[in-house]
């Protein structure tokens, strides 16, 4: 299954915040449960900073030192890792870099 796309907007050298809702069904009733699971959240090569609020919240943080170093546009997602090791893309998209003059 092709994860859905959701694109983000960053301004270079800012720091860039979102707070997700992980659901398993459409109509968000239920909850994806992130106990024991791995969260990995990146921008191109970098590991975007992660914190995870049970059962099914994901809040990233882009540093404004890592946002500073993009200068184009570029592709992030959001990888979900099970205690079995299966790995799971769940949500991923285009980046737009809003370049500092």
């Amino acid at each position: 299954m092709t994860p859905p796309v959701y694109p983000l907007t960053i301004m270079q050298g800012d720091t860039g915040h979102w707070r997700i809702a992980l659901w398993l069904d459409r109509d968000k009733t239920v909850p994806v449960d992130l106990d024991d699971i791995d969260v990995l959240p990146k921008i191109g090569d970098f590991v975007m900073l992660v914190e995870v609020e049970l059962p099914n919240i994901v809040m990233l943080t882009l540093p404004a030192s890592l946002s500073s170093l993009f200068t184009s546009n570029t592709n992030w997602s959001l990888k979900l890792t099970k205690a079995d090791g299966e790995v799971q893309t769940i949500m991923r998209g285009p980046v737009r870099v809003v370049v500092n003059a």
